[in-house]
Order: structure tokens, then sequence, then C-alpha cells
């Protein structure tokens, strides 16, 4: 929890007193998206899509609210279908806007031990390690807990 905590304090100093893409909306800003969900999916002590650590934090250091446009279960063909007919009509985009697939952090030299804490508390680091000159990035697969994927980097 300490890295967790850490990576807090970490973009919320970044937000402080500078303007950029760290920096709070003066007014809340709402982003809506559409969430794959599975019957398998726990979170993590009761949290919920559109409560949990990470909307909070986007919520307390960016005036960000997070709102599930809607949910369909990814075992059928229901989230598919619903998107499909969403974006054919344009009611999904004219309605909620550009969707969110990931959010990165960078968090220095503590990526791996950021990653492990992760995976201790539930989850899924094993999709993606990507490397690029001078960096690299890990992605969290937290879609199913969050409605979003997590990107951790050292630096940019």
């Amino acid at each position: 929890m300490l890295l967790i905590a850490s990576l807090l304090f970490s973009i919320a100093s970044l937000a402080e007193g500078e303007d950029g893409p760290m920096t709070p909306y003066a007014e809340p800003v709402t982003i809506s998206w559409a969430v794959q969900a599975s019957a398998v999916q726990q979170f993590i002590d009761g949290e919920t899509y559109e409560n949990n650590v990470w909307s909070r934090l986007i919520k307390d250091k960016l005036n960000i609210d997070l709102e599930v446009a809607f949910s369909a279960d990814t075992s059928t063909d229901a989230y598919n279908q619903q998107m499909s007919l969403l974006l054919a009509t344009g009611e999904f985009l004219d309605k909620h806007g550009n969707g969110v697939h990931h959010i990165g952090f960078e968090v220095g030299a503590d990526r791996d031990e950021v990653i492990a804490e992760l995976a201790a508390e539930g989850y899924n680091t094993n999709r993606t390690l990507g490397i690029y000159p001078g960096s690299s990035w890990t992605i969290v697969d937290s879609e199913e807990q969050l409605g979003v994927n997590l990107n951790i980097k050292p630096r940019r």
C-alpha cells in the first residue's frame, strides 16, 4: 500500500501549481465508458467501476467523474451488439464522446514494486510489457475491475 500511496502523492505533486496534463479541471468533467462485464468479476473490498481507488484518485486529483454508460456480459455477444448498435447510430459518441482505453502513470524506479503490489491486490499484471527507445511500459489488465486498463511506466 505504501507504493500506491507514493504513486498518488507523486501524481498530486505533478498537478499542483502547473498547467499540464495532470492539472485538475476547474469545473467537474464526466467521462463515460462502456464496460465489458463478466460473471467472474470481483471488486476489491466492494468497490465498483464508478467508485474504486482509481476513480477516487482521478476525482480527487483531476476533478473528473467516471460513469458507466452501459455494461454487458462478455460471455455472450451482448456487449458487441450493444456497441455496434450505438456506434452505427452515432448515439454513443453523441451522448458520451470518445472513450478511454487506459490511464498511464509514471512511477519512476518503483515500477516493478508498483506492479507487484497491484498483482498482490488481485489485478492481472501479466498482460503486456512493451519496450520503446528510452523506456518501457506494463499494461495492468484492470478493465474487468475498473473499466479501464492501467499503463505503468518508469518514465516517458
